[in-house]
């Protein structure tokens, strides 16, 4: 149980220890941003977004001012309402966005480690492991490091939801399944992302309790829950209606990556220590990796100790309570029903394993080979490999000149200068293996390989190539016959083996029901079986395409909005952390209070070592709105505005919706997890801009203003635009000029 001295105790400690770990950021938190990113741009917009909304239009939050005409366009990425509860305060007061994002993050760290201490302490460790649990789940790399991803950071509210659940269980009170509801909403309306990873815990802790023989109750279960556990659902709903209106009609949802998270990923962390031990096993640490996902050794090693001790616990109870008969009458009486069913499990379990791994005989997906050249060019080459026939849509995503071929084909052309070219192609290919060559120059910084398709059908959502679409060597049309026999049967040894094991369970619970409940009731409150299938399930999930269980759970609402699977290892981390509370307390249960007090200040210390990265510098951010800006916020309401330039890179979108945050009206610019077809086209018309194409298309859209920014454009090209803006006169009406900037209306015929 938790004390009140213990728990403000809890949260000194991790205000302290974010100070410490997030340093010197923690103290700058008002000038500089983790990343200077269109990510980190996003936040900061999103965040302002909803503190304007929740004031001025909170009926219609979610129609946000960006991706103009389109509706609904908060729901184009995460809406952070939950955090800009938390941040509204801090802009109201200070009307700085830069400090708003970083309180949410440091504040979310002190969140998560005292609910991970008041999870443990709930699941019956000590108030030392509790605190343990906390410094796991705060500061261990998968999770800390997101501290700039404020989708991801903030997941507090799960361990506060699964100990209300426990207290529920364990105490059968309407309060506590009430609180697990407001838990769970919270970090819905916080998090997208963490509203799965907590439906995933939640789910899990059920079946679990409820295999191991908790009174299903159903009535009362429904009582407690009543009016009031269904009113906290209700913003959840509300939240989610926009959400599955863009993805039926914008196609708002991933594209399904067979290739699974590199396995590389799983060890790799920034901290010092972790490249240390890293590079003595592997050479040089951390390369090419794409997510730290390693959690720590010291967290594991304590797992492992709660893993051991509890399966030596089972063994030796096991061993005194066996019934004194042969084994073979043994075998004969419990398992004779399920030979065949287990066997048809055992196989179907085996094949689906298998399946998964095969495919990578037949396809090694070894990627392309880059040729270097001259004038700072470099081509990957090699081959697309297709298992399915259409019309696919490339693009590249940079700034850089390139050329993409494909079976001697050139899609996109932007080489030689040709900066105005289209970033985008199209090309129908059938199923096999097609020669590709992807050409790039870049001036400055490594070159890397940056196109992303789209398949008719797939809603305009463009993702990176898999690397398991990519190879070296073509791949035969046997071959990819056999790929797709391989994925049909595997899915075939999926739909098998569900239904023989809930038959086999089903069965052996209704044989053994009471025996089952007597040996239910001693563990089913014994938080190291739970926590490690929590952590075995988010494990599994993470590894994504044919490796985990992520192929099969992808179509369930929620998980397809989800990018990246190895997120679910933020969620595996607080089943590590209860885990490591579990070890440390079977390691020092056999000493005094004052060296089990000791014992834990050097376990924590260990872990605070381990996981530093101190100093935790962040980028020098001000943000800084034009005057021309600022001049249009000051015109008769609404309108709607455009500005140029506009490339291909995302940094001018994001920019442009920090300079929208001036006025809060309508802008065609937007930056988030999807581009609607409608503004893919508009950006690569207004890349051109002034022409006729894009001024009639802006005029049609209903736009008021087109700001340009003149010196943005790169300085040969200045002369140029101002002659060609001179002979649309007729049509665009000079309203401001400043140095840097102009403004013009457009006059609508």
């Amino acid at each position: 149980m938790t004390t009140r001295r213990g728990f403000w105790s809890a949260a000194a400690l991790y205000v302290g220890l974010t100070l410490l770990l997030a340093y010197p950021l923690s103290v700058t938190a008002n000038r500089a941003l983790p990343s200077d990113s269109p990510d980190g741009h996003l936040f900061m917009w999103t965040i302002e977004w909803d503190t304007h909304a929740f004031v001025h239009q909170p009926l219609s939050l979610f129609d946000a001012n960006i991706f103009y005409p389109n509706r609904h366009s908060l729901a184009y990425s995460e809406n952070l309402i939950g955090s800009a509860v938390f941040a509204a305060p801090v802009l109201w007061l200070t009307g700085n966005p830069v400090l708003a994002v970083n309180v949410v993050s440091l504040l979310s760290c002190v969140l998560c480690g005292l609910g991970a201490y008041v999870l443990g302490r709930r699941a019956g460790l000590s108030a030392s492991a509790a605190l343990l649990a906390g410094i796991v789940f705060a500061f261990s790399p998968p999770r800390f490091f997101r501290f700039s991803q404020l989708h991801l950071a903030p997941v507090q509210w799960i361990p506060f939801a699964l100990a209300s659940l426990h207290a529920y269980l364990d105490r059968g009170q309407a309060r506590d399944l009430r609180l697990a509801v407001a838990f769970f909403s919270l970090q819905a309306l916080t998090s997208g992302h963490g509203g799965v990873f907590a439906a995933v815990a939640i789910v899990l802790m059920v079946a679990y309790r409820l295999a191991l023989g908790e009174p299903v109750l159903f009535v009362k279960r429904l009582r407690d829950f009543g009016l009031a556990g269904a009113l906290l659902l209700v913003p959840v709903v509300l939240v989610a209606i926009p959400y599955r209106v863009n993805q039926v009609e914008v196609g708002l949802r991933r594209v399904l990556d067979p290739a699974g998270t590199p396995l590389t990923n799983f060890l790799a962390s920034p901290t010092s220590v972790d490249r240390f031990l890293r590079s003595l096993i592997a050479g040089q640490a951390n390369d090419e990796v794409t997510a730290w996902l390693f959690p720590g050794l010291l967290p594991i090693l304590l797992a492992l100790v709660a893993i051991a001790g509890a399966a030596a616990t089972l063994v030796a109870r096991a061993r005194h309570s066996a019934p004194a008969r042969p084994r073979s009458m043994l075998w004969l009486e419990t398992a004779e029903p399920y030979k065949i069913p287990l066997l048809v499990l055992l196989i179907a379990g085996l094949s689906w394993a298998l399946l998964g791994v095969i495919p990578s005989l037949v396809h090694p997906a070894a990627g392309l080979t880059a040729q270097p050249y001259g004038n700072d060019r470099v081509a990957w080459i090699g081959y697309l490999n297709i298992e399915e026939t259409g019309r696919y849509d490339f693009r590249v995503t940079s700034d850089h000149e390139s050329r993409l071929s494909i079976d001697d084909r050139v899609i996109i052309d932007r080489l030689a200068g040709n900066m105005d070219a289209s970033i985008g192609g199209t090309v129908v290919l059938g199923t096999g293996s097609h020669r590709i060559s992807l050409e790039r120059r870049q001036r400055s910084g490594p070159s890397v390989f940056d196109l992303s398709w789209a398949r008719e059908g797939d809603g305009g959502n463009f993702q990176p190539v898999p690397s398991s679409a990519l190879s070296r060597r073509p791949v035969s049309d046997s071959a990819m016959t056999i790929i797709r026999a391989l994925a049909w049967l595997r899915v075939t040894s999926a739909i098998v083996a569900a239904p023989v094991a809930l038959w086999c369970a089903g069965t052996w619970l209704v044989r053994r029901r009471e025996t089952w409940t007597a040996w239910g009731d001693r563990y089913r409150r014994s938080p190291t079986a739970f926590y490690l299938i929590l952590t075995i399930v988010s494990a599994s999930l993470a590894l994504g395409g044919r490796w985990g269980l992520w192929p099969l759970m992808y179509w369930l609402p929620g998980f397809n909005f989800i990018r990246e699977p190895s997120r679910f290892t933020v969620l595996g981390i607080l089943g590590l952390a209860i885990l490591a509370g579990v070890g440390f307390d079977r390691l020092s249960a056999q000493l005094a209070p004052s060296r089990r007090r000791l014992a834990a200040v050097v376990a924590g210390a260990l872990l605070v070592a381990e996981f530093s990265t101190v100093p935790f510098a962040g980028a020098p951010y001000r943000l800084d709105i034009p005057a021309v800006d600022r001049w249009v916020a000051g015109q008769p309401k609404p309108f709607s505005v455009a500005e140029v330039p506009v490339t291909t890179s995302e940094r001018y979108h994001s920019n442009y919706m920090l300079h929208s945050m001036a006025h809060w009206q309508k802008t065609v610019h937007g930056y988030s997890g999807i581009r609607p077809a409608l503004h893919d086209e508009l950006y690569q018309q207004l890349r051109r801009f002034p022409s006729q194409e894009s001024v009639r298309r802006l005029a049609q859209l209903g736009v008021t203003y087109v700001i340009v920014h003149s010196s943005w454009f790169p300085p040969g090209e200045r002369p140029l635009i101002e002659a060609r803006l001179l002979r649309f006169s007729s049509s665009l009406r000079l309203e401001y000029v400043d140095p840097e900037s102009r403004v013009y209306s457009i006059h609508r015929p």
